[in-house]
């Protein structure tokens, strides 16, 4: 048995493909799946690194972590993020327009386009003003907020530091999910018997031993933190511009004002309150103010 901080982190997208699209781990994306849709299912084809929207050379693409064709005739796309990029409501709306599109052949008719899903799962919040983890899109006519305009197109976003403090029946399996992939033992303790949250964790330890995948996961890491550090960095330099514009300008109560404005930017893109406070020299307990 690994010790816990041998184990790879299976929210890092090339950990979580590996494992959710491996032969032999079909029951395990079964599971996963069906406890966002609410339903049981059958994947029929599972691939990895699914490309779409590009229909010439020289044109842009987006790339899903993990697809799967479903025996109900669904497409599922999967996408995980760690990093907080900004445009998850807008790539998501791009990759299922993207996927209806494409999913539709010459010579076939609008009333054969099959329902094309995209789920992503989010290591941040995006819907603040909301305390549930999961949210399904649902298109309907204005007035009549009652019908459902067309389900050919599903988004789900999944929060998941949202779906551990949801109490909600109907999310229990999900929750038995997001502690797995947090890693989160004393949320674990559920059930001895469940074999197929057990057989998860048994085949993230097998990865966690693989050295190729060691050494992608190391990578895709250190991508994340440059990124991250990248975008503080970013931050850094617009906070000292702009204490030396203030400082020009003799207006000390404007550089408060936009070093307040600065740790609010910060608070909303979800950086580490430390790491504000180092940043601004705010204390934690301003900032705690602000947010």
């Amino acid at each position: 048995m690994q010790r816990k901080n041998d184990i790879l982190n299976p929210k890092l997208d090339v950990v979580f493909k590996e494992l959710f699209s491996k032969n032999g781990n079909e029951d395990l994306l079964e599971d996963f799946l069906s406890s966002i849709l609410g339903k049981k299912v059958k994947c029929i084809e599972i691939s990895k690194e699914a490309r779409i929207g590009q229909k010439m050379p020289d044109e842009k693409y987006g790339t899903l972590d993990l697809k799967a064709n479903l025996e109900s005739g669904e497409e599922v796309d999967i996408e995980m993020q760690i990093a907080n990029r900004e445009d998850t409501i807008n790539r998501s709306i791009k990759y299922c327009s993207d996927l209806t599109s494409a999913g539709l052949k010459v010579g076939q008719t609008y009333s054969e386009m099959t329902q094309k899903i995209v789920i992503f799962l989010l290591d941040f919040e995006i819907f603040k003003e909301y305390s549930e983890g999961l949210h399904e899109s649902y298109l309907c006519l204005k007035g009549h907020r009652d019908k459902e305009l067309s389900d050919l197109q599903k988004e789900y976003y999944i929060e998941l530091p949202k779906i551990k403090k949801v109490t909600s029946e109907k999310l229990k399996r999900l929750r038995r999910w997001s502690a797995f992939l947090n890693q989160d033992k004393e949320q674990e303790k559920m059930d001895n018997n469940d074999k197929i949250m057990i057989k998860a964790q048994k085949e993230l330890e097998y990865l966690s031993g693989d050295e190729e995948v060691k050494r992608l996961a190391e990578l895709r890491q250190r991508a994340i933190i440059d990124e991250l550090t990248v975008k503080r960095l970013a931050i850094e330099q617009g906070l000292k511009e702009g204490k030396e514009k203030g400082i020009k300008e003799g207006k000390e109560e404007g550089i408060k004002e936009g070093i307040r404005d600065v740790a609010k930017n910060m608070l909303n893109e979800d950086i580490d309150i430390n790491i504000i406070s180092k940043v601004t020299g705010l204390s934690i307990n301003d900032i705690q103010k602000l947010k």
